[in-house]
C-alpha cells in the first residue's frame, strides 16, 4: 500500500502556511496558528481520525485570513 502522506505551502503577503498530512497516522498534531479555536478544532480532527497533522502558521494571523489560507 502506497504511502498516504502530502506536504503543502502556501505564501501569501500575509501568512506563510506549511501544511503536513498523514493520513494512516496515529493522531499526532502540531498546530501553530495562532487562533485557539481552530487549533483546537482541527486537534479535534487528528486525535479522533487518527490522522498526523502539521501546521504552521506565520505572520499576519486574523482568524478571517489564516481560515481563508486554508481552505475555510
Amino acid at each position: 500500500m502506497s504511502e498516504r502522506k502530502a506536504s503543502v505551502a502556501r505564501n501569501t503577503n500575509e501568512t506563510q502556511i506549511s501544511i503536513t498530512v498523514n493520513l494512516d497516522g496515529t493522531g499526532s498534531a502540531s498546530f501553530e496558528t495562532g487562533v485557539a479555536f481552530l487549533d483546537h478544532m482541527l486537534d479535534q480532527v487528528a486525535r479522533h481520525g487518527m490522522i498526523d497533522i502539521d501546521i504552521k502558521a506565520v505572520g499576519d494571523l486574523l482568524d478571517n485570513i489564516v481560515n481563508d489560507a486554508l481552505g475555510g
